[in-house]
Formats: structure tokens, C-alpha cells, sequence
């Protein structure tokens, strides 16, 4: 007798016969990927070219030039610890123990750089606001000098580091980089093209500058403008305070907007690097910008506007020329 296969029967057949070539196909799958790792392990084990490196020279050590960054002193500011909570204080006593323990430890970072590097120039960096000055109308009533004599206070500081850098740091070059603040000023508002001309300490660093003048070691770089560059090596340094770059709490904190303003200074004149203050920040703010501390540390305006309780920090930083 004839056999009947019904149509129901075929589909069953043909959905076996899929899922079985599935499963092949897997398998297979599988079967390629356990060969490639074997393969891998084999080569793994295989012999390797093994070759000696020799250690750097030490009579050849690379070229180097630190960077030291001074600012954001603010010297005659009063910071009573009973107003905010005993995290910091500051006075003129406080103030020139850091500034001399800052200096000393600068140059023990330098002693330490020279195990493995030639450091024969040196760049320090004054970035501005090492006078408070009366910009707002309680300063005047708080600060412990008025804007002039706080700018003879912290001229004989920075002559005095200065010439601890020329005595002791064994240095042929000496670049002095500077910047003016936005404390600083003779007058509330602040002034764009003619700042320079209302700047307290636009008018120290030239007498800084003339104190030195016949020291060849000496290289001073005042802007009348907003930035000041200088060439080291192959790369191009960009230095300002910080002022000019808004930042209002965001999220992503003052990264955002620096990396939008150094675009748009980038477009003028680029800069390999760049360096500011004015935050009181100690950081890393972008690959291409270090953001400085202050040497006051926190006080009652930075608990008021909810800034962490940063101490004070100035930063070090290390160019080599390979």
C-alpha cells in the first residue's frame, strides 16, 4: 500500500532538520574559537627575542626646567579661625612662615629633580593676588595693611625668595613670569585694556624687575595685557591669573568652561600648556592646564560660597626636554 506523508509531518521534518543545523553550526563555532585560544597559548609559550636594555647614563642626565608657581597670597587678608570653625587661620606672622617654608620646600623638589636631570634654568611663576586690596568695602575695616603697604610686604617677600633662588639654586637663568590679580587694583570695577595701569602689583614686579636689573641670571616677562608667554624648549607656555575664565557651579566644575576659553585663546595665539590661579585649587584641571592653589587657604568667603576646605597648596611642575 501506498504511504502518506501529511503536510504536518514535512514541517516537523524541516523544523528537526534546522534546529540540527543550528546546533552544528555552533559547535563548529565553538570548535574555531577553542583552536584560535590553543593557538594562542602556543604562542604564548614560544621563544622570544629577549635583548638587554642598558641603564641612562648618568653623566648624561635629560634637560629639564622646573616651573614654580607662586600665587594667590592675598598677605595682609585676615583669616580669624573662630569665624569659620577653626580650619584656618591667617596673619602677616602665618603668612611669611608659609611663604619661607614654601620657598625652602620648593627648592628641596628641585635638589630632587637633579638625580635624574640636568635643571640649569628655572621659571617662577608670580601669578597674581598677593595683595587682597580693597575691592569690597569690608577689606578695608579686616585687612591687617592697607594696598600699599601690603604691596611693600609682599615685594620684600618675593625679593627675598627670589634671591634665595639666585644664592642657592645654582642656576644660570632665571626666568621671573608675571601676572597681575584681580585684588590688586586701585579702583572697585575692574579695568580691561587699562589694568595694567590700575595694578599695585603691575607696578611691584617692574620694581622687582629694576631691583635686578643688573643680575644677567634675571629674565622678567611683565604683560601689560592678560597673558603672558614664553617659549621653552620646543613648546609654548601660556601663564594668566584666572579671572577671566566664568564659572558659576556647573556640573563638571571649572573643567567645562576652561577648556572653552583656552579654545578660544588658542585661536589668537596656541599655547602648548597652560597655568593660572585665582581658584584656590591645587588641580589638574585639563590635560593641557594645571589650576594653582593660594598660600592663604580657606577663609570665610570660600565657606560661604561652599568651596571645600582646601589648605594651602602652590604647585611645582617639571618640563623635560626630551
Amino acid at each position: 500500500f501506498p504511504v502518506t506523508i501529511s503536510q504536518g509531518s514535512k514541517l516537523q521534518e524541516s523544523a528537526k532538520y534546522r534546529e540540527l543545523k543550528d546546533k552544528y553550526n555552533f559547535l563548529l563555532k565553538q570548535f574555531e574559537e577553542s583552536e584560535k585560544r590553543f593557538d594562542a597559548l602556543v604562542n604564548i609559550k614560544s621563544e622570544c627575542d629577549v635583548y638587554d636594555i642598558e641603564p641612562s647614563s648618568k653623566n648624561s642626565p635629560n634637560e629639564a626646567c622646573p616651573i614654580i608657581m607662586l600665587s594667590d597670597w592675598h598677605f595682609e587678608e585676615r583669616v580669624d579661625g573662630f569665624t569659620i570653625n577653626g580650619l584656618n587661620e591667617y596673619n602677616l606672622e602665618i603668612a611669611t612662615n608659609r611663604w619661607n617654608r614654601c620657598i625652602q620646600n620648593s627648592m628641596k623638589l628641585v635638589q630632587k629633580e637633579r638625580h635624574t636631570s640636568s635643571i640649569n634654568e628655572i621659571i617662577i611663576w608670580l601669578g597674581g593676588d598677593f595683595i587682597t586690596g580693597y575691592i569690597h568695602e569690608e577689606l578695608e575695616e579686616s585687612n591687617y595693611l592697607s594696598p600699599t603697604q601690603a604691596t611693600r610686604f609682599a615685594k620684600e617677600k618675593i625679593i627675598s625668595a627670589l634671591k634665595f633662588y639666585n644664592e642657592y639654586g645654582k642656576f644660570d637663568k632665571i626666568t621671573v613670569v608675571c601676572n597681575y590679580g584681580n585684588h590688586g587694583r586701585t579702583n572697585k570695577k575692574p579695568r580691561v585694556s587699562t589694568g595694567y595701569k590700575n595694578s599695585y602689583e603691575w607696578m611691584m614686579y617692574n620694581d622687582v624687575a629694576d631691583y635686578f636689573e643688573n643680575n644677567k641670571k634675571f629674565k622678567f616677562v611683565i604683560p601689560n595685557g592678560l597673558f603672558a608667554y614664553v617659549s621653552l624648549y620646543e613648546y609654548n607656555l601660556r601663564f594668566w591669573h584666572g579671572d577671566t575664565v566664568s564659572y558659576g557651579g556647573g556640573i563638571g566644575g571649572l573643567t567645562v568652561p576652561l577648556i572653552k576659553a583656552i579654545s578660544r585663546y588658542d585661536q589668537t595665539i596656541r599655547a602648548d600648556y597652560n597655568f593660572m590661579g585665582h581658584y584656590h585649587q591645587l588641580f589638574q584641571a585639563t590635560k593641557n592646564c594645571i589650576v594653582n592653589g593660594s598660600g592663604i587657604g580657606f577663609n570665610a568667603y570660600a565657606q560661604r560660597i561652599g568651596a571645600s576646605n582646601e589648605r594651602a597648596l602652590q604647585g611645582f611642575g617639571i618640563i623635560d626636554k626630551s
